[in-house]
């Protein structure tokens, strides 16, 4: 698997559409989509939050959104993985390679 260098659909442009508030196409750039940057193909996902110091995506794999810190509602095993997610993201993934050949 070859490595993709790092980039954004988001440009300055759409930075300031959106302070404007008058960008009305986001979802062009925004959310997850099969790209091919360089000649490789993967998964690009992109959220906006200018605020943020941070934007993580490994809480939804586990039981503990929502909940006060160290609270989670364990899964059939009793554990705290999110067992729907990881399904999810497992179908995502094959779907994914079986439709465009890129490994996400």
């Amino acid at each position: 698997m070859s490595e993709v260098p790092a980039f954004s659909l988001v440009t300055a442009h759409d930075s300031y559409l959106v302070n404007q508030g008058s960008h009305f196409r986001r979802y062009d750039k925004l959310g997850a989509r099969v790209v091919t940057v360089g000649g490789a193909s993967g998964s690009y996902f992109a959220v906006w939050a200018p605020k943020d110091e941070a934007v993580s995506l490994a809480s939804v794999l586990y039981l503990e959104c929502g909940g006060k810190n160290g609270e989670w509602i364990p899964n059939h095993h009793g554990g705290r993985e999110n067992l729907e997610v990881i399904e999810l993201l497992r179908s995502l993934n094959h779907v994914t390679y079986e439709n465009s050949g890129c490994a996400t």
